[in-house]
């Protein structure tokens, strides 16, 4: 592991939940940081971060400028002690995990926990957790439980965590990869396949900002 990823991993976990304690306060005010903190920052302004530019509402293109809720926490915590982003666009989320096991980032943001990928990051306690749904065509039949997917052709991104649950625990499940949600979204759509798993934040969003539909 890279120490520089890890010292910046490591410090950003306790910055992280000190902001969520002090969110109440003006974004100006400043967090009372350790020494050795302090003299981290000084040595270390600026951060290269990914930036996955189609996984709204989380992280996102907008104005052609990285946004979305992560990016605005880490500008928050950012503007709260002194450090800079230097967003890395990338257009899918493989590539962004590729590019991130590579180092050409050192901090990873919106992503999930597994034993693999412990192997490459360090993870500080989640910010956020959204649950894990399927996404149908109106008048579908509804999903319960994992035995109404049997022969359904699934939607999901490629090396997300969801597909990478369901190769692992459900080796049956007929899969059907997509680069990102707007891909698998039109494929729901048009009948190419017959659900799309994703969480319910960045799955409502998708539906609603493309489509406006009823899902």
């Amino acid at each position: 592991m890279n120490k520089r990823l890890m010292g910046v991993i490591g410090l950003l976990f306790s910055l992280l939940i000190v902001s969520v304690n002090a969110s109440a306060q003006d974004a100006t005010n400043k967090l009372s940081l350790t020494e050795q903190e302090r003299t981290w920052i000084a040595e270390h302004p600026v951060v290269r971060t990914s930036s996955n530019t189609s996984y709204a509402p989380f992280d996102f293109m907008g104005a052609g400028q990285p946004a979305g809720f992560s990016i605005d926490y880490l500008n928050l915590v950012g503007t709260k002690v002194g450090l800079k982003f230097n967003f890395v666009n990338y257009e899918t989320w493989s590539e962004l995990l590729e590019g991130a096991k590579d180092r050409e980032v050192e901090l990873v943001h919106t992503i999930s926990k597994n034993e693999e990928r412990e192997k490459y990051f360090i993870f500080t306690e989640p910010y956020f957790n959204s649950p894990i749904v399927n996404f149908g065509r109106y008048g579908s039949p509804k999903i319960s439980s994992i035995k109404d997917l049997t022969d359904k052709r699934i939607g999901i991104i490629k090396s997300h965590i969801i597909g990478e649950t369901y190769k692992k625990k459900y080796s049956h499940a007929n899969l059907v990869e997509f680069d990102n949600s707007t891909e698998a979204i039109n494929a729901l759509l048009l009948n190419e396949i017959d659900v799309y798993t994703d969480c319910t934040s960045s799955g409502k969003v998708g539906f609603l900002s493309l489509y406006n539909k009823r899902v």
